[in-house]
Protein backbone atom coordinates (compact mmCIF):
# COMPACT_ATOMS: atom_id res chain seq x y z
CA UNK A 1 0.00 0.00 0.00
CA UNK A 2 1.37 3.68 -0.88
CA UNK A 3 2.39 5.55 1.91
CA UNK A 4 -0.16 8.58 1.41
CA UNK A 5 -3.10 5.70 0.85
CA UNK A 6 -1.86 4.32 4.34
CA UNK A 7 -1.45 7.89 6.16
CA UNK A 8 -5.18 8.52 4.72
CA UNK A 9 -6.59 5.47 6.35
CA UNK A 10 -4.84 6.22 9.86
CA UNK A 11 -6.54 9.70 9.90
CA UNK A 12 -9.92 7.79 8.96
CA UNK A 13 -10.23 5.50 11.51
CA UNK A 14 -10.90 7.02 14.73
CA UNK A 15 -9.42 5.93 17.95
CA UNK A 16 -11.98 3.73 19.78
CA UNK A 17 -12.25 2.28 23.50
CA UNK A 18 -11.49 -1.42 23.77
CA UNK A 19 -15.49 -2.20 23.58
CA UNK A 20 -16.63 -0.06 20.57
CA UNK A 21 -20.34 0.76 20.68
CA UNK A 22 -22.37 -0.41 17.65
CA UNK A 23 -22.96 3.40 16.83
CA UNK A 24 -19.10 3.99 16.58
CA UNK A 25 -18.78 0.10 14.66
CA UNK A 26 -21.34 1.74 11.94
CA UNK A 27 -19.42 5.03 11.45
CA UNK A 28 -16.57 3.39 11.12
CA UNK A 29 -17.24 0.77 8.51
CA UNK A 30 -19.26 3.34 6.48
CA UNK A 31 -16.20 5.51 6.66
CA UNK A 32 -13.96 2.29 5.27
CA UNK A 33 -16.77 1.62 2.68
CA UNK A 34 -16.20 5.18 1.09
CA UNK A 35 -12.67 4.88 1.46
CA UNK A 36 -12.44 2.06 -0.29
CA UNK A 37 -15.00 3.11 -2.64
CA UNK A 38 -12.89 5.79 -3.54
CA UNK A 39 -9.74 4.16 -4.00
CA UNK A 40 -11.57 1.43 -6.44
CA UNK A 41 -12.50 4.33 -8.17
CA UNK A 42 -9.53 6.12 -9.29
CA UNK A 43 -8.00 3.02 -10.01
CA UNK A 44 -10.78 2.44 -12.57
CA UNK A 45 -10.35 5.82 -13.86
CA UNK A 46 -6.42 5.35 -14.22
CA UNK A 47 -7.18 1.85 -16.28
CA UNK A 48 -9.86 3.81 -18.49
CA UNK A 49 -6.70 6.63 -18.92
CA UNK A 50 -4.39 3.72 -19.73
CA UNK A 51 -6.70 1.76 -22.04
CA UNK A 52 -7.74 5.63 -23.51
CA UNK A 53 -4.42 6.62 -24.30
CA UNK A 54 -3.63 2.86 -26.00
CA UNK A 55 -5.60 3.61 -29.16
CA UNK A 56 -8.69 2.91 -30.81
CA UNK A 57 -10.74 -0.01 -28.98
CA UNK A 58 -9.22 -3.11 -30.85
CA UNK A 59 -6.38 -1.78 -31.99
CA UNK A 60 -3.56 -3.80 -30.56
CA UNK A 61 -0.59 -1.41 -30.30
CA UNK A 62 1.71 -4.79 -30.27
CA UNK A 63 2.41 -7.06 -33.37
CA UNK A 64 1.51 -10.66 -32.90
CA UNK A 65 4.30 -12.95 -32.10
CA UNK A 66 6.35 -9.40 -30.66
CA UNK A 67 8.14 -9.58 -27.62
CA UNK A 68 8.54 -6.11 -27.02
CA UNK A 69 5.64 -3.10 -26.08
CA UNK A 70 6.22 -0.39 -28.16
CA UNK A 71 7.61 2.79 -25.99
CA UNK A 72 4.11 4.46 -26.15
CA UNK A 73 2.60 1.69 -24.45
CA UNK A 74 3.22 2.94 -20.79
CA UNK A 75 3.58 1.03 -17.61
CA UNK A 76 2.41 -2.28 -17.35
CA UNK A 77 -0.03 -2.65 -14.27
Amino acid sequence: MEPELRDELKRLIPETSDHPSQTELRITQGQLVGWLEGVFQGIKTGLLLLQQSAGPEGQNPIRPGSAERPPEAGPYL
